[in-house]
């Protein structure tokens, strides 16, 4: 939301990471007015963990003050929520409940 008025900082960086892995989990279904809100991702995901859907939708919201102050404390915020290491899961898997 930010690019439109010009006045981008950290947390714009977040809010256009988060809208690009909405659009890939949605395929393609973000909204066209930049000042709605975006739909919860589990509704295309029921599988996707609770966690990761909260942080993203953290990440999504309009009010940058509402956003992580950082990329640095959006990753504590991860990895402080007990999802597994990167190691452990293929990427894909990450955040999914597959078996």
């Amino acid at each position: 939301p930010e690019h439109y008025t010009g006045k981008l900082e950290r947390r714009s960086d977040l809010f256009s990471l988060a809208a690009t892995v909405h659009y890939l989990a949605t395929r393609g279904q973000a909204p066209r007015n930049p000042q709605a809100p975006f739909a919860d991702v589990r509704g295309f995901h029921p599988g996707l963990s609770e966690t990761f859907a909260s942080w993203l939708a953290r990440c999504l919201e309009l009010n940058p003050e509402r956003r992580f102050a950082d990329v640095g404390a959006a990753r504590a915020c991860l990895e402080g929520a007990g999802l597994p290491p990167a190691a452990e899961l293929p990427a894909w898997k990450r955040w999914l409940k597959l078996k």
